[in-house]
C-alpha cells in the first residue's frame, strides 16, 4: 500500500499499529502493509452533461475473493495470513485529490506475524489453481470439506500451539469422519486410518501409512488432553518421521502439513470431476 492508503487503513483499524510516537506518526509491521486491490475508472463530467447527472456504479466488495485467496495461500504456503476490512478510496494519482476513504467495519482476527505466509514464484501457479478450485460448485456444496477448510484457516491465525492443535484435529474430524462414514464415538483411530488412506503416498509428506497413522493417533490424543485440560497434557510426542520431540510446535507443524495436503487432495478430486 502507498503511504496514503496505509494511513487510511490505520485510521480504520484495518491494520494494527506496532506503536505510535505522535498523533500523526505510527509504525506498522512490514507484513501488514499489503492489500488485495482492484481499480475502476469513471469518466469525468463537467457542467451539465446532456441534462443528466453522472453517477458511478456501486463498487464491488472483495470479501469473498479475499477469503478465497487467504484459503489458497494457507493451503499451498502455510503460515499465517488474514484479510481484514474492505475499503474504498480515491486513487492517489487522481486529480484533484480529495483525501477520503470508507471502510466496512467488520470484525476480523489477526495474523501471527511470527509465522508469516511467504508466497514464492514457484508456488504461484499452485495458488492460482487452488483459488479456482475453491470456487467450484461441487467444492462449495461439500459441507465436510468446507468445515475442514474453515478450521484450517482458523488454525493459521492462532498464536498458541494448543489452540492450533485443537483446530487442526477438528479439521481432521470434519474431513475424514464424514468421508469414512464413521458413526462410533471413538474418532482417533478412524481419523488416523482415513488420513493414511488419503495422503500416505503424497510426495510432499515423504512418509508411509504406518508413520502417518501413528502420528495422527498421537496428535489426536494430545488434542483430547488439551480440550479436557489434563494436568499432564501430552504423552511422548514425535514428529511425522517418527523422531521424538518435546516441542508441541513441531507436532502442530507436521499436523498442519498433513491437513493442508489432505484438503488439497480432495480439492483436486473435485476439480477432476466433469462439469455438467
Amino acid at each position: 500500500m502507498t503511504d496514503t492508503q496505509l494511513s487510511a487503513a490505520i485510521n480504520s483499524n484495518a491494520v494494527p499499529r506496532m506503536d505510535g510516537g505522535a498523533v500523526n506518526n505510527a509504525r506498522v509491521h512490514r507484513y501488514d502493509q499489503w492489500a488485495l486491490m482492484t481499480a475502476h475508472e469513471y469518466p469525468v463530467v463537467a457542467g451539465d452533461h446532456q441534462g443528466s447527472t453522472s453517477q458511478a456504479p456501486l463498487l464491488p466488495v472483495l470479501d469473498e475473493p479475499a477469503a478465497r485467496l487467504v484459503t489458497g495461500l494457507r493451503l499451498v504456503c502455510g503460515g499465517s495470513v488474514v484479510a481484514t476490512r474492505s475499503m474504498s478510496a480515491q486513487a492517489d494519482d487522481e486529480f484533484p485529490f480529495v483525501p477520503s476513504g470508507t471502510a466496512i467495519l467488520s470484525a476480523f482476527t489477526g495474523a501471527d506475524n511470527d509465522r508469516p505466509t511467504i508466497l514464492l514464484p514457484a508456488a504461484a501457479d499452485a495458488v492460482r489453481n487452488t483459488y479456482s478450485a475453491l470456487g467450484l460448485p461441487q467444492v462449495r456444496a461439500d459441507k465436510s470439506l468446507q468445515v475442514a477448510i474453515r478450521r484450517l484457516v482458523f488454525a493459521g491465525s492462532r498464536s498458541l500451539d494448543g489452540d492450533r492443535l485443537v483446530d487442526l484435529m477438528t479439521c481432521a474430524e470434519a474431513l475424514f469422519i464424514k468421508r469414512a462414514n464413521h458413526t462410533s464415538n471413538a474418532k482417533g483411530a478412524p481419523v488416523a486410518q482415513a488420513a493414511a488412506a488419503l495422503v500416505a503416498d503424497d510426495p510432499e509428506l515423504s512418509t508411509d501409512g504406518a508413520h502417518l497413522k501413528r502420528f495422527m493417533l498421537m496428535a489426536y490424543r494430545a488434542r483430547n488432553a488439551e480440550v479436557h485440560g489434563d494436568d499432564q497434557p501430552y504423552a511422548p510426542l514425535h514428529r511425522l518421521s517418527g523422531a521424538p520431540t518435546t516441542t508441541l510446535a513441531h507436532v502442530v507443524t507436521d499436523a498442519e502439513h498433513i491437513m493442508r495436503r489432505a484438503i488439497s487432495t480432495v480439492l483436486d478430486e473435485h476439480a477432476a470431476q466433469p462439469t455438467s
